[in-house]
């Protein structure tokens, strides 16, 4: 691994200074798949040819036989079973269950502002846990953030920019290079055993072939996997800048038996 040391060396300028891709392949489909690799940093768009022969016999080439798919349609990222992962991302996933955990006893309590003020806008809770570890420490930090909705659309913080600052007011000596990975999850504010919204029921359906077809008792879809706004989407890339490393995991369902893992960069 060479980004990282290079971030440090040169900082922001490190995405212009390498640009390196090595593939071993062999094969059409490995090779196209090498392309492809080498190109995800100018995120490309793709054009499909439905009828190739019609372009080498005839020299013809219709509209109609041409499909554009955007990058982000044609990047995909495998789901992760949780016990395949490394120690680090692991350890995250595991302090998302907790957090999801606690907040699922706070949801149960009936004294809780949730749905009456901190998300009464969308009643859509979003979770995060960042996990921070500098160079010289053996174990990493682990700190949490949710979206609240105070007011729209100004006074509404999302839990991806909640937790970076929940971090940075721990500690105001960290560095964006020090930040190593952020995790986010979709909750709900429904109870167990309430019947799934037509959201989440198109949601459950459009899962990834291979994938369990029910959930176990007490989980749910939500909006997951979540993909982080703009304006989150800007703070990551911005920490990313000096730490090509930075990731970024969501999940399938609440369950988090399995994980989504892209780096920031890519987004």
């Amino acid at each position: 691994e060479i980004r990282r040391p290079m971030a440090q060396s040169v900082g922001e300028e490190w995405r212009s200074l390498l640009q390196l891709t090595v593939a071993l392949t062999e094969g059409s489909p490995a090779r196209m798949a090498a392309l492809s690799a080498a190109l995800r940093t100018y995120k490309p768009a793709y054009v499909h040819m439905w009828q190739l022969k019609t372009y080498w016999h005839e020299q013809r080439l219709l509209e109609s036989d041409l499909k554009f798919q955007s990058f982000e349609t044609m990047e995909t990222n495998p789901l992760v079973p949780v016990e395949k992962l490394d120690g680090p991302t692991k350890l995250l996933v595991a302090e998302m269950v907790k957090y999801k955990t606690k907040f699922e006893a706070a949801r149960f309590n009936k004294d809780n502002e949730l749905s009456t003020f901190w998300l009464r806008k969308t009643k859509k809770p979003v979770l995060s846990i960042l996990l921070v570890q500098r160079s010289d420490e053996e174990s990493p930090s682990f700190f949490r953030g949710m979206n609240v909705e105070v007011s729209m659309p100004t006074g509404s913080l999302c839990s991806e920019r909640n937790v970076i600052g929940t971090a940075l007011a721990s500690d105001q000596a960290y560095r964006r290079i020090d930040f190593r990975m952020i995790a986010v999850l979709s909750m709900t504010l429904d109870l167990p055993g309430t019947p799934r919204s037509g959201k989440d029921s198109k949601a459950l359906s459009r899962k990834r072939a291979g994938s369990q077809d029910s959930l176990p008792a007490g989980e749910s879809i939500g909006l997951n996997p979540i993909s982080p706004c703009g304006a989150c989407n800007e703070w990551l890339k911005k920490i990313a800048e000096v730490n090509p490393d930075f990731k970024i995991l969501t999940f399938p369902d609440t369950s988090c038996s399995e994980v989504f893992i892209k780096e920031v960069n890519s987004l």
